[in-house]
């Protein structure tokens, strides 16, 4: 049990709360050290005054003072609330790729915000998680031995988005309807219906699985977008951040200043893939419960292609990359201030912290005006849970997914947001815009599924990356010629046949508070899909053309 580490924790977490206005400089490699030695500036005006008898005396006195309610009261409020359980100190195992959704040493200060987070946790339920680091390679590895040798490896993995597909086709992972008291009608779990395939949900995406650093946005060279005469934060909140928007100020920059308006690193395949997302598409109808198939509106698919084209080819002042050119010329270009919008993962602040210029973080511009939300494309190697088939904790491990999304929600965001300000950013101005950012995370069906169905990735992002580059093709028509194929395939993984047993259907009534629930549990409904579609195909849209 971490109790300890609950207690230390919540009380830097107070500190950090009332000390909001603590501002230092970007670029310190030593995040905890940097989180640890910042002093809030005393107000000389009234910090040293001396106290009257009087005031002291005041109606004040009789009011009871209440401690602004932080991130993690609320996390632990919330957890409270559920159902209680008692797991006799049982251990719960989590193997894990990223130490960005869990951790594994606890060096750095976001570190012990996720081991806080698993403390509420246990505490709530007298439960000792442990969790793993291992390559995602070496995760299948284990599954695969553990399942020949009739062995245990894990209670739970965290494991790219892209990984989910084979695994899945390999039988390796379960569904998550198998397990009593797991849930996705929650909002810690708005995600996890993207993991839909068939009457199973193979990935759970809820709170507990967001890594921010995953998630591109727009760094805008600030200085140069006020000397425009544009506040960019103001037209985020007011929902006018759109790519015609995007396009205008770029080319704006461009004539006024002579420096080059937008871009990203990789100027085909992920610049499409990041106008693609932003328009919210869905490619594939996987409503739960049934087969999942190809099923797309190709006007605006088509619309949404005509824009990339032209934020690519047609801006006059998107970025151009010289033959050879890596992506640090890139963003160096940016860092020396001759770049006004770099489309980037949020991983690259720590380069960005470096930089000589002032500069902030916005969300993937909107596809026009009458959107509802920013939706960014979040690289597929962002990471999602799975239950491994030999798990035999079926309870205990729906309890705990549901608690640790609920655990998570809000906390790491927060969290996320105030290591941001103390690592990164230069000044609060920069976070105006981060809660639309980390918002705007997206998940997608066919970068979970792809690595375990070769034809839905032709037949998907594929084809839309194609059609950019083509002068003939559409991307209606290249889909439309391959959809049979994979709708086929995806028959053979996650129709009818594959899955012949109705799932178990969500149970989340309350049990009394000293249930004892053992780790014998056999219960498992789960029939694995065919070998034959071992396809190891690594679907990150990363990939420069």
């Amino acid at each position: 049990m971490k109790t300890k580490i609950i207690i230390s924790v919540l009380l830097a977490l107070c500190l950090v709360f009332s000390s909001c206005g603590l501002i230092t400089v970007g670029g310190n490699e030593d995040e905890t050290k940097a989180h640890e030695t910042a002093e809030a500036p005393k107000n000389t005006e009234t910090d040293d005054a001396p106290v009257s008898a009087s005031e002291k005396s005041s109606d004040s006195e009789n009011e009871a003072y209440d401690e602004p309610e932080s991130a993690a009261d609320r996390a632990k409020a919330r957890v409270d609330a559920l159902a209680s359980f008692d797991f006799k100190d049982q251990s719960f195992i989590i193997a894990t790729t990223s130490e960005m959704t869990f951790a594994t040493e606890g060096d750095s200060y976001y570190d012990r915000v996720l081991l806080l987070r698993d403390s509420i946790v246990e505490e709530k339920y007298n439960v000792d998680i442990i969790t793993i680091s291992a390559e995602e390679g070496k995760i299948e590895a284990e599954l695969r031995n553990a399942a020949l040798a009739d062995e245990y490896y894990a209670d739970l993995i965290s494991v790219p988005e892209y990984r989910i597909g084979i695994l899945a086709a390999k039988g390796l992972i379960t569904n998550l309807r198998s397990l009593p008291f797991y849930s996705t009608s929650n909002s810690y779990s708005k995600y996890s219906e993207e993991g839909a395939a068939g009457s199973a949900i193979y990935a759970d995406i809820g709170a507990a699985s967001c890594d921010f650093s995953k998630i591109y946005a727009v760094f805008f060279n600030r200085f140069a977008a006020e000397s425009l005469g544009y506040d960019l934060d103001s037209m985020v909140s007011d929902g006018e951040w759109t790519w015609d928007t995007f396009d205008r100020i770029a080319r704006k920059a461009n004539e006024q200043f002579g420096m080059v308006g937008q871009g990203t690193a990789a100027m085909g395949n992920e610049y499409t893939d990041i106008v693609f997302r932003s328009a919210n598409i869905k490619l594939v109808d996987n409503t739960l419960g049934q087969t999942p198939v190809i099923s797309f509106d190709s006007p605006k698919l088509e619309a949404v292609i005509e824009q990339a084209c032209a934020l690519i080819y047609g801006n006059p002042s998107s970025y151009k990359p010289a033959a050879g050119a890596s992506e640090d010329d890139f963003f160096s270009l940016f860092s020396s201030g001759q770049l006004l919008f770099a489309m980037a993962p949020l991983s690259r602040m720590y380069e960005f912290s470096k930089c000589n210029i002032e500069w902030g973080v916005l969300p993937i511009p909107k596809a026009d005006e009458s959107g509802e939300a920013y939706y960014a494309y979040t690289e597929a190697s962002a990471n999602v849970l799975a239950v491994p088939s030999e798990n035999n904790k079926f309870e205990m491990t729906g309890v705990l997914i549901g608690a640790l999304n609920t655990a998570s929600y809000e906390l790491l965001a927060e969290e996320y947001k105030i290591n941001c300000l103390y690592n990164y950013f230069r000044n609060v101005k920069a976070m105006r815009s981060m809660d639309a950012v980390l918002d705007s995370i997206t998940f997608d069906f066919t970068y979970l599924y792809s690595s375990g169905a070769d034809m839905l990735a032709n037949a998907t992002h594929g084809a839309v990356r194609e059609a950019r580059t083509s002068t003939s093709d559409y991307a209606t028509d290249l889909i439309n010629s391959r959809k049979d194929a994979a709708n086929a395939q995806l028959e053979d993984l996650f129709g009818s046949k594959a899955s012949p047993e109705e799932p178990l259907p969500e149970r989340e009534t309350a049990q009394p508070e000293d249930t004892d629930i053992t780790a014998d549990t056999e219960q498992n409904t789960e029939e694995t899909a065919p070998e034959d579609a071992e396809n190891e195909n690594n679907t990150d849209t990363a990939e420069n053309e």
